[in-house]
Formats: C-alpha cells, sequence, structure tokens
C-alpha cells in the first residue's frame, strides 16, 4: 500500500505556512518549525531565524516557482504561448 502524503498551505504577505502530513519532499528553503509544539503557551524564550524569501504566486500549496518559471514550463505542455512577452523571472 502506497504512503499517504498530504500538504496544504497558505501563503499572505508577509508569512506564509505549509502544513505537510507523511512523507514530503520539502523545498529546500523552508523552515521546520514542529518543535514550536513543545513549547507550553505561557513559554518566553528568545530565538533568532533566517526567514527565507520564497514565491507565493501559484495556487498549489509548496510550489514556490517564480512566475517566469510558471510561464517557461506551461508552454512545454500546451503548445507554444500567445501574446506578447513572459513575466519577469
Amino acid at each position: 500500500m502506497p504512503e499517504t502524503a498530504r500538504r496544504s498551505g497558505f501563503a499572505f504577505w508577509p508569512l506564509g505556512w505549509l502544513l505537510t502530513v507523511g512523507n514530503i519532499d520539502a523545498h529546500d528553503n523552508i523552515i521546520d518549525v514542529s518543535g514550536w509544539t513543545e513549547l507550553d503557551y505561557n513559554d518566553k524564550t528568545a530565538v533568532t531565524i533566517a526567514v527565507p524569501c520564497q514565491w507565493a504566486v501559484s495556487p498549489y500549496p509548496g510550489d514556490f516557482r517564480s512566475p517566469g518559471e510558471i510561464f517557461g514550463e506551461a508552454w512545454t505542455v500546451g503548445g507554444p504561448p500567445t501574446g506578447t512577452g513572459s513575466p519577469s523571472a
């Protein structure tokens, strides 16, 4: 039986969250904050994290491609693009 994996996410500037359940190949620049579940609500501590900046233009959770990457890949599946120019990458 294949392993089930699910993902869900939201992105609203300046932050986005990606909830994953199961074994999912995550993007290299995602910060795992699952350890926060071990903290009590009233715990106070100082933490410094490097927050990566990702694209959030795709409607699919975990898809961090730039507009240029999405445009470039779209025509390889559905034929060449029609219109003028492409979005910047």
